[in-house]
């Protein structure tokens, strides 16, 4: 609370002294906006999102994270053979049309998911990268900067 009177007498006191001059005009105006912003910036946002966009963020995770060992040459962990065949099923977000073309592309990334834990070089991984913004490119191509991102 201390903090808070704190730095409104702060403020207060700034605005007054710069009022006195054309220019305290200008400074209390950007005071405000800065206040502002500050107040925006520290109210949590809650964003709820899709059975699907949940699945799809923890896959960007795994890819994010085979990248890494496929740039070292290190071997995959099994622990990062995660299955997703619950993305046909998935409850997808509002208003997106979902159809069989989708399954067709689900089922051709996973496939290629597949050959790139088996064989871990960069071009099966990437292969598997590009599956991913194929899909994007038809259904929800939000993402795909960030899908392009992970090509190595």
């Amino acid at each position: 609370m201390r903090k808070v009177l704190w730095i409104v007498a702060t403020v207060t006191a700034v605005a007054v002294a710069c009022s006195s001059s054309p220019e305290g005009e200008e400074k209390q105006e950007e005071t405000e906006v800065v206040t502002q912003t500050k107040e925006k910036k520290d109210k949590a946002q809650v964003r709820e999102i899709s059975e699907l966009a949940g699945i799809m963020l923890t896959m960007h995770d795994q890819l994010k994270a085979i990248r890494g060992h496929v740039e070292r040459g290190e071997a995959i962990p099994d622990s990062l053979n995660w299955d997703f065949e619950n993305m046909k099923t998935a409850e997808a977000t509002k208003d997106m049309n979902i159809d069989e073309g989708f399954d067709g592309m689900a089922t051709a990334f996973l496939a290629q998911l597949k050959v790139a834990m088996e064989d871990q070089s960069v071009e099966s991984y990437n292969e598997a990268v590009t599956s991913c913004v194929n899909c994007h490119n038809s259904y929800c191509p939000g993402p795909i900067a960030r899908i392009k991102k992970l090509k190595i």
